[in-house]
């Protein structure tokens, strides 16, 4: 890369930092998922990011499953420029409610939050433990601040 190059890409990403400025605490953003499910955000004291939202798995065999995410206590934490990347991984959850066997489930969350946009990709992963079944979901989302 030239240094005119590198210096032509350098003042382009100073220039999208402050676009991407952290979103005040109490900030809430509302939209669409990939799936055209509603995905609700908002912006909590220390920084964290509450999420809400249904998502249909796609399984190995059987029938898929339709969930409903809710990430309070354990959430993203934003970045100072409104960014996150979250991943957790929950081993030997008991059954549920269409989900018959325990199963280790891993989430990855990426994305950013400005002043009035939200947007970014889930990654959802369910393994039974006993049959192998596997459940996965890939979407998008966009949302906007609603105050």
């Amino acid at each position: 890369m030239t240094r005119r190059a590198t210096a032509i890409a350098t003042t382009l990403l100073l220039m999208a930092v402050p676009a991407l400025a952290r979103a005040p605490v109490g900030a809430k953003y509302l939209g669409r998922t990939s799936q055209g499910n509603r995905i609700l955000l908002r912006v909590v004291a220390g920084g964290g990011l509450h999420l809400d939202f249904h998502e249909l798995l796609r399984c190995s065999r059987g029938p898929d499953k339709d969930t409903h995410a809710i990430f309070h206590a354990e959430r993203p934490q934003l970045r100072a420029d409104g960014s996150f990347d979250y991943r957790k991984t929950y081993r030997h959850l008991p059954p549920v409610h269409g989900f018959t066997e325990r199963q280790t489930e891993r989430q990855h969350l990426i994305g950013a939050v400005s002043a009035a946009k939200a947007f970014g990709t889930i990654d959802d992963l369910v393994i039974g433990e006993r049959t192998g079944l596997r459940c996965h979901a890939h979407l998008t989302f966009k949302a906007t601040r609603r105050r």
